[in-house]
């Protein structure tokens, strides 16, 4: 074991003993909802005022550990006792400045658990710089979300670990690469500090599993890249390294995707999250639909949102702790618009992608996507990924199948005083939470959906009510029932057992 290791380890023993009591429930507890409110806005007063009025080691913990204020030596022993205790421990967290004893990093508590490290952010007044590495942040949250970890996992551009360490503490065999050395020994301090083991390399992309051998395969690769599209003026200047790629435009993303299929093991799946251009007169899918062409992948491309080059310049800089009243701010936004305008970019689009190695005809599907989510995502992606793979099969093959409903709820719009409806939809209760419109027969279709019948069947017993050939029931409802399979809306009745 090296010095630094020793050093980690040492610090991870301590901090399982300071920290606990420090969880996310009970933080949030002692704060209350007003301050944990106004800490989501990178707003620290309420949470400030509320823990200098308190004298106990959880407020003295989030003082120094969340807020970055720097704390007495009679506070900080009673916050730390085992950490201040250990030179090796003490060494590595606190260091004394004039105000006190203060924090050189952060220490988070997550809601499943887990304790991550990170660099301390806007909350303590920090701005990031070239090696900052962030603390777990919408994408991170977004794609832990998305995410059901299979076999041998890899995660590129692990960060501080937090999608590595999930992956662990659920029994995965996990590696992590990434390209920053300062963001690799944090994510070593949360292994340590969680109780897990990871395998984590230092390269750019996939470099660090290349292997001797050939591309080392993984039966789920996550990814939340530095996707961010940062003019080369500015790239002149340093890269953040969290979030900047340092190539020109999108080619990042571009070049993490054509890397995929090499490593991914069969029946594996690849979830990345990431940002491209959409150039003027293009589809907002043309360029990754256009990317995955020659891949052999099949794939399910969300977007979320669709911003303006404007919208887009200002977000990052005011990530990167620029603010309309700093120095250079407009200098850095000119730059932004003229790099989109140079390569005509229109808008940007945020997104994620599923993708699979595909076993006949690369299987495409995209979608804007832009309803709110709600709980878990992985059920409901596991479920809409079977269903993108029916578009294979012919109506006759579909029809020879047994089907169930699975998370919808029905909806009938009527005028006053008509009995016919004159809109039905029906809203999946879980997921995205979107809404599909059917006509009468497809709705009735569906509902009578329930593990039993083949669709054959039904369609029959449909056309007998309704007196009409089966073929045109058929011809009727099949488009809107292989999007209801596509959305997770209705399942294949063995494969909702087996869930």
């Amino acid at each position: 074991m090296n010095e630094e290791t020793a050093m980690i380890a040492a610090l991870a023993r301590a901090l399982r003993q300071d920290l606990a009591g420090y969880s996310a429930e009970t933080v949030a507890e002692f704060l209350g909802e007003e301050a944990v409110a106004a800490m989501a806005r990178e707003q620290r007063v309420p949470a400030l005022l509320r823990c200098r009025a308190a004298s106990c080691p959880l407020a003295a913990q989030i003082r120094l550990l969340r807020l970055g204020e720097a704390l007495t030596d009679k506070d900080a022993s009673a916050a730390l006792p085992a950490t201040m205790a250990d030179t090796h421990a003490r060494d590595v967290l606190l260091v004394r400045t004039h105000a006190g004893i203060s924090a050189r990093f952060q220490i988070v508590a997550q809601e499943d658990g887990l304790l991550l490290a990170s660099d301390l952010g806007e909350l303590a007044g920090k701005v990031p710089n070239s090696q900052y590495v962030m603390p777990v942040g919408g994408a991170t949250r977004t794609l832990a979300r998305l995410v059901t970890y299979r076999g041998r996992v890899l995660d590129v551009g692990t960060g501080n670990g937090a999608l590595a360490l999930r992956a662990a503490r659920a029994g995965h065999n996990v590696v992590g690469t990434d390209i920053s050395t300062r963001a690799l020994r944090f994510a070593s301090l949360n292994a340590a500090l969680n109780g897990v083991e990871v395998d984590l390399r230092g390269g750019s992309l996939f470099a660090p599993v290349e292997g001797l051998a050939g591309a080392e395969k993984f039966d789920t690769i996550v990814s939340n890249p530095p996707f961010v599209i940062t003019p080369q003026a500015l790239r002149a200047d340093g890269l953040l390294e969290y979030r900047d790629g340092g190539m020109e435009g999108d080619e990042l993303f571009v070049t993490l995707l054509r890397s995929l299929p090499a490593h991914l093991a069969p029946g594996g799946r690849a979830y990345v999250l990431g940002n491209w251009e959409v150039r003027e007169g293009e589809a907002w899918d043309e360029r990754p639909r256009a990317w995955l062409a020659d891949l052999g992948l099949d794939a399910w491309i969300i977007g979320r949102d669709e911003i303006s080059p404007a919208r887009y310049a200002e977000m990052w800089l005011r990530d990167g702790g620029l603010t309309p009243h700093s120095a250079g701010y407009e200098t850095a936004y000119s730059a932004w618009l003229a790099d989109f305008e140079r390569r005509g970019v229109a808008s940007i689009s945020l997104g994620y992608l599923v993708m699979g190695l595909a076993a006949g005809a690369p299987v495409i599907r995209t979608e804007q996507i832009t309803e709110p989510v709600t709980g878990a995502l992985r059920e409901f992606v596991d479920t809409a990924w079977k269903g993108l793979h029916y578009r294979e099969l012919d109506n006759a093959a579909l029809e020879a199948r047994v089907f169930t409903q699975h998370g919808a709820l029905e909806q009938r719009v009527h005028m006053p005083g008509v009995p016919d409806p004159f809109q039905i939809a029906l809203t999946q209760t879980a997921g995205f939470q979107r809404s599909l419109p059917v006509n009468s027969n497809l709705a009735a279709l569906i509902g009578a959906c329930d593990g039993e019948l083949t669709l054959g069947e039904l369609i029959g017993g449909l056309a007998s009510i309704l007196e009409e050939e089966p073929a045109a029931i058929s011809a009727d409802i099949m488009p809107g029932f292989r999007e209801a399979l596509a959305r997770g809306i209705v399942v294949e009745a063995s494969e909702n057992a087996r869930e």
